[in-house]
């Protein structure tokens, strides 16, 4: 039955005139900042290590939470029903508790949502169509292969938003590591009481980081010991990095937004709620993933 509902979303993106788009490669970022992560995991056909980038100061991003005029939104008519994906409530907001899974991605897609309602630094964005390995095999893990645009119109379909900015907004590019600003940040940390999601330190093996051994993402929310900051908010350290509405600009594709958690390659100081990398708006790879936030 899945296969059959993605194999279907394939077809309609098509006819809907949204070509799939080609791999793109590389990421973005120079070293610099809390965490210093790096992988060589999330670029498209080039390769290339995310790291993290500093420096920027402003609360660029783009700021409205609301979906653009005649966008379809979950539960409307003929927009699809909304996500069964459990909120966890992380002081003040809601957060998913596991990363948008293949399966709820492809859903949206059948909707047939139109890129050419985006704005702003997303007018750019020609598909929402990941950009390798569609349509998917496994509906449970996290989609992968999405730009910074494609999360953020999910989101809004599902009536939440990327995480930015506590109280709304995107979150300023300089405060990823801010619990009482981040949403990511706060959620991961328990409101900055803890460096990873679990506890005060690394354990190697708890999160599908290099040291769990898969070498690859594995269903949301599955790796058991991997909990917190809040009960039942799942996989916040590895499996797939996740964007976060934090940019250092409002120019289109090559801004750097940052992505969180780090992935199923890294380990140590990399899988720390501060770990500090970023990627370009419009790039995407194979371990690259998103969640929402309330």
């Amino acid at each position: 039955m899945l296969a059959a509902l993605l194999g279907l979303t394939s077809l309609m993106a098509c006819a809907e005139g949204e070509p799939i788009a080609a791999a793109v490669g590389g990421a973005a970022g120079s070293a610099a900042g809390s965490g210093g992560a790096a992988g060589g995991d999330t670029g498209g056909t080039g390769g290339g290590d995310t790291g993290g980038a500093g420096g920027a100061l402003d609360d660029a991003g783009d700021a409205g939470d609301a979906a653009p005029t005649g966008a379809c939104q979950c539960d409307d008519p003929s927009c699809g029903a909304c996500p069964s994906t459990k909120s966890v409530a992380a002081g003040g907001y809601g957060i998913d508790a596991v990363e948008v899974t293949n399966e709820a991605y492809a859903t949206w897609l059948l909707t047939q949502p139109k890129p050419k309602l985006q704005s702003g630094a997303c007018a750019g964005n020609e598909s929402y169509v990941p950009s390798q390995g569609w349509p998917a095999p496994d509906g449970k893990l996290p989609v992968t292969h999405v730009d910074f645009c494609d999360a953020q119109a999910y989101c809004r379909w599902a009536r939440r938003r990327v995480c930015g900015k506590i109280g709304g907004g995107a979150n300023a590019y300089a405060d990823f590591a801010e619990s009482s600003k981040s949403q990511w940040h706060h959620a991961c940390t328990a409101g900055g009481l803890r460096d990873y999601p679990y506890g005060a330190s690394y354990a190697g093996g708890t999160c599908n980081g290099a040291d769990f051994g898969k070498g690859a993402p594995v269903a949301a929310g599955t790796a058991a010991g991997c909990e917190g900051g809040y009960p039942s908010l799942r996989d916040m350290s590895g499996n797939v990095w996740e964007w976060e509405d934090s940019c250092d600009a409002t120019t289109g594709k090559s801004d750097l937004c940052r992505i969180r958690g780090g992935s199923f390659s890294q380990s140590g100081p990399a899988l720390a709620c501060a770990s500090d990398s970023s990627l370009a708006r419009g790039d995407s790879g194979k371990s690259v993933g998103f969640r929402c936030c309330e």
